[in-house]
């Protein structure tokens, strides 16, 4: 069978295989590789804008959809995703995005995919279509369905169609810096940016360097104000923040892996990888999450295992797709009975 263009192929792939795993643009390896006996439904030709009404603030597209296309489109109206999808210049699809909740750096301020994610249309595994939510911002009903979605990692349904909320595009945007004797200094700082008048749009910490980096925006005329009034020294461009959102500083033969973690967490995950040399980190959203890029896959899971954490391999070597902390299976076999009671979805291999 071929790759379907429709959402009745999708149900007519669902109802043919006895296991399958839907795939966006593969910008995530480890969560879109599958094992022997597994059908790899490649979502890229269900693509394009169904309805975008700029007035509502609202957008909707099909799940292979591009996320370049939609924030090309988004920013002919001076509109945009706030919450930085990830891996948009190496092809990361909607439905992927959704799936993988892949939000960046902008999260801080506006929070994650699941503020943003509004409507959903998926073929669950009996290969019925099912809707949950709506196409406008003030229509809550049935909003548990596209919450669930994010972060599902196909495991539930494949997504159709996702419509989502937008928010007006910043006219400017201005970056500034400070360097920190330790990490507790710099984390209070971060927290202490977070909750503050400024409203950033993003900090970001790189522990090697003891470096914390802030992005706010707004118009141009009211940056220089608020440059001069949060302190520090001028920050990184544009550039710099895209290589935040694409990982080009991350090492591509070793493994990516994020953890989700609270702000008072970082600071004890830091210490303990302070033995780890090989391990480069970048700590995103005052806290929120941390990104690990190491070949030491093994002695990162026993850390944060200590640590009670849980990590997300996104791409690269090693035993297992989840490390550390193992999520509550009961939840996840409760999840399955309802929307996929013949196991059709699998997870990544």
């Amino acid at each position: 069978m071929s790759d379907p263009t429709t959402e009745s192929e999708v149900v007519e792939a669902v109802k043919s295989h006895d296991r399958l795993l839907p795939v966006g643009g593969g910008t995530k390896p480890r969560l879109s590789s599958v094992g022997e006996n597994t059908h790899r439904l490649d979502m890229r030709k269900l693509t394009g804008i169904t309805e975008y009404q700029s007035s509502e603030y609202t957008i909707t597209a099909h799940a292979g959809t591009m996320i370049s296309e939609i924030q090309e489109t988004l920013g002919r109206q001076g509109q945009y995703l706030p919450f930085d999808p990830l891996w948009v210049d190496a092809g990361a699809t909607l439905g992927g995005t959704v799936a993988a909740n892949a939000a960046g750096p902008g999260r801080l301020r506006f929070g994650g995919l699941r503020d943003f994610v509004i409507g959903v249309r998926l073929v669950d595994g009996r290969g019925q279509v099912i809707r949950g939510g709506g196409k406008v911002v003030k229509n809550a009903a049935g909003f548990d369905l596209p919450k669930l979605m994010v972060g599902s990692l196909g495991r539930w349904g494949v997504m159709t169609e996702i419509s989502c909320k937008v928010f007006p595009q910043p006219a400017a945007w201005s970056s500034r810096e400070w360097v920190f004797s330790d990490h507790e200094a710099a984390m209070a700082k971060a927290m202490e940016l977070s909750r503050s008048r400024f409203e950033p749009d993003a900090t970001e910490y790189l522990p090697t360097e003891h470096r914390l980096v802030l992005r706010m925006g707004g118009p141009v005329e009211s940056l220089d104000a608020l440059n001069a009034a949060v302190g520090g020294a001028p920050g990184p461009d544009q550039n710099w923040w895209q290589q935040r959102k694409e990982f080009t500083w991350a090492d591509s033969s070793a493994a990516l892996i994020r953890v989700a973690t609270s702000p008072r967490q970082v600071v004890p995950l830091l210490n303990g990888l302070a033995i780890d040399p090989a391990t480069h980190v970048q700590v995103s959203a005052a806290g929120n999450t941390v990104w690990l890029n190491t070949t030491e896959v093994s002695k990162i899971d026993e850390i944060l295992r200590s640590l009670n954490l849980t990590g997300l391999v996104h791409r690269g070597p090693g035993p297992d797709r989840w490390l550390g902390r193992k999520s509550d299976r009961k939840l996840d076999a409760a999840l399955q009975a309802v929307f996929d009671p013949e196991h059709r979805f699998c997870v990544a291999a």
